[in-house]
């Protein structure tokens, strides 16, 4: 209202945000699939390169391989290794 302040959301707007959809009340036949997964997996310290706990990457196949047998037309993993300098 010409303050140039933005308007906070009601409660119940905010909760509705809030709120997380399952896989599988998702059609995603046909959709490109966007998942953001934790594959921040501990490393061998004298050579980097060996995953010494696949745990989180196993952890998240059963979601990958479930949206290819429901027909998405890819999907895209989105995650980071380490942690930010600082």
């Amino acid at each position: 209202s010409g303050t140039g302040c933005a308007r906070m959301p009601s409660d119940s707007a905010m909760a509705l945000n809030l709120n997380k959809l399952k896989l599988d009340s998702v059609d995603v036949a046909g959709k490109r699939v966007f998942i953001r997964v934790d594959f921040n997996v501990p490393q061998d310290k004298a050579d980097p390169t060996i995953i010494t706990n696949t745990a989180r990457i196993e952890g998240a196949l059963p979601s990958i391989k479930y949206c290819l047998e429901k027909g998405a037309k890819s999907v895209v993993l989105a995650s980071h290794l380490g942690r930010p300098d600082g």
